[in-house]
């Protein structure tokens, strides 16, 4: 039955009946939107077989987990397959979610590995991504401005933060008093909480969150980058009530920085996903509303493609995007972002480092 099925799947691009409908963007969005056009491309041919290096499928029968395990990679096949064939043939969608304000696209939902094979009026792109963007956005929630109603970007705008909270936002505020006491006296440079914050600013500012925050959460010890990540999202994002394991998890970090901690733990109180919710929020203003329209206005003629927390555009005008976003972070966040590159091409996703490398070779 298995080999049936990842045969019926492989061998033919039939559209995905459980597939979201996209409803067009408003001209709100036409910064973005219009760059979706025929001269957005893809090579079909590479990103094949950068597909089947990606999903090696050998068809043979199989049952029970073995069956599992091949019908998964089937699957994933398939979507990517049809996410190469959808780009080709123009059949564009984008989509701004209500919820977070992510601008999703052909080139969100396509694998990081299948935009090597994309180009622009025959053109390579370069991806500038926020560095360590959440971490680095957690800053924003140790000033308290950000918890005031104003013309500032803060806690208050966030509308969609209603629907977490049963519409009353404001329960925030019997949350965290005495932790916003704690934040003021934190304006004072003797304080053990000025510190506390200078320190972890300084952290997450570093543009390398994850080798900085090492020492802190594993004194003495070396660990993988990807297990230092996910410690990080299990202290950020899991319950505040969680298990024992998860739990030793997040000692060392609130130890190390308690009020930070207590205030991470407090907007997550009566919904766990507040905290994500208000970092992915503040993310998206960033990005969408702010970095990519000052770019439409400054620079009309400039290819711009977002993926979440980065801005694509042709390479030669990195530099540039590089400046506005960094701008952008600093004057709604008041924090000191680094920026890091991708440049995308048939040798795979060069970073900018190996760019410099590959550049003094040539």
């Amino acid at each position: 039955m298995a080999d049936y099925c990842i045969w019926k799947k492989t061998s033919a691009l039939l559209p995905d009946k459980k597939e979201k409908k996209f409803k067009p963007l408003v001209n709100a969005y036409a910064h973005l939107t219009k760059w979706f056009n025929p001269q957005l491309t893809i090579d079909v041919e590479g990103a094949e077989k950068e597909i089947e290096k990606l999903f090696p499928i050998r068809i043979q029968s199989a049952t029970g987990v073995r069956g599992q395990v091949l019908m998964q990679k089937a699957d994933g096949r398939f979507k990517a397959m049809r996410a190469v064939k959808r780009l080709a043939s123009g059949d564009f969608y984008h989509k701004v979610d209500d919820n977070i304000g992510r601008f999703h696209s052909n080139l969100t939902g396509l694998k990081k590995e299948l935009r090597n094979y994309i180009t622009y009026d025959g053109k390579r792109l370069v991806n500038l991504d926020i560095k360590n963007s959440q971490p680095l956005l957690s800053g924003v929630l140790l000033k308290p401005k950000f918890y005031e109603r104003g013309e500032f970007f803060n806690i208050w705008s966030i509308k969609s933060l209603d629907s977490l909270l049963n519409n009353k936002l404001y329960i925030l505020q019997h949350s965290i008093p005495s932790i916003l006491n704690s934040i003021m006296l934190g304006e004072s440079a003797e304080s053990l909480i000025h510190k506390e914050f200078q320190e972890y600013l300084g952290i997450t500012q570093s543009g390398n969150f994850y080798e900085a925050i090492t020492p802190v959460l594993y004194p003495g010890e070396r660990k993988d980058r990807q297990d230092i990540k996910t410690d990080v999202y299990i202290i950020f994002f899991s319950k505040n009530k969680c298990g024992r394991r998860l739990k030793k998890n997040k000692m060392p970090f609130k130890k190390y920085f308690p009020t930070i901690y207590a205030i991470f733990n407090a907007l997550k109180k009566h919904n766990q996903k507040v905290l994500s919710h208000i970092l992915q929020r503040i993310e998206s203003h960033i990005v969408i509303e702010k970095a990519t329209r000052r770019i439409a206005e400054e620079r009309p003629e400039l290819p711009i493609f977002t993926i979440h927390d980065s801005i694509a555009t042709t390479v030669g005008d990195e530099e540039y995007v590089e400046s506005v976003l960094k701008e952008e972070i600093k004057a709604i966040t008041g924090l000191t972002a680094s920026i890091g590159k991708e440049y995308w091409g048939k040798l795979g996703v060069i970073s900018d480092v190996s760019m410099m490398q590959l550049e003094k070779a040539i």
